[in-house]
């Protein structure tokens, strides 16, 4: 039993000297690597947000910080329009309602450019099929005149005929 307790005894010790050495015993540094790594990769902003709120806490940030933060992994649309909006007097609550709702905006349009390019598609389609018709009308008067001018010979060939 002593072996084994000397080598779980050794194993702790192990973990506490692989702690020292990479630091991961660190809360606040562990916290700034999640959060530096975090992205808005699913453009769900809200989703985000709760990941970078439950994360931000552990990190005394002053709010500069915390909004450089916050707009740094915003993905690239939503950071364009708030670079273009001039959002810097804003303070951090305010940031996010602005973040919040562009994001809105922002899928809204995405959903409306997807319903117009499906018409677009549609008119596409349709303008295909009416050219397909214009074909076939075309080729129908053709047949008509062709039948008609086979009747007009047929009539001269009977009148000759009869002569």
């Amino acid at each position: 039993m002593t072996a084994q307790h000397d080598k779980l005894v050794m194993i702790e010790q192990l973990v506490v000297l692989l702690r020292q050495v990479f630091n991961d015993s660190d809360k606040q540094e562990i916290t700034q690597r999640f959060i530096s790594a975090l992205r808005m990769q699913n453009h769900i902003f809200i989703e985000y947000l709760f990941d970078f709120q439950q994360h931000i806490d552990a990190i005394e940030y002053d709010v500069v910080t915390q909004k450089f933060n916050l707009k740094n992994e915003l993905f690239s649309e939503l950071k364009a329009l708030l670079i273009q909006m001039n959002v810097s007097s804003l303070n951090y609550e305010q940031l996010i309602i602005k973040c919040q709702q562009l994001n809105s905006q922002y899928h809204v349009i995405v959903q409306n450019l997807f319903k117009l390019k499906t018409m677009i598609h549609s008119v596409s389609v349709i303008s295909t099929v009416l050219a397909y018709l214009v074909k076939y009308v075309i080729s129908l008067t053709d047949l008509k005149v062709t039948i008609s001018s086979l009747k007009n010979l047929m009539n001269l060939s009977i009148i000759n005929m009869k002569k």
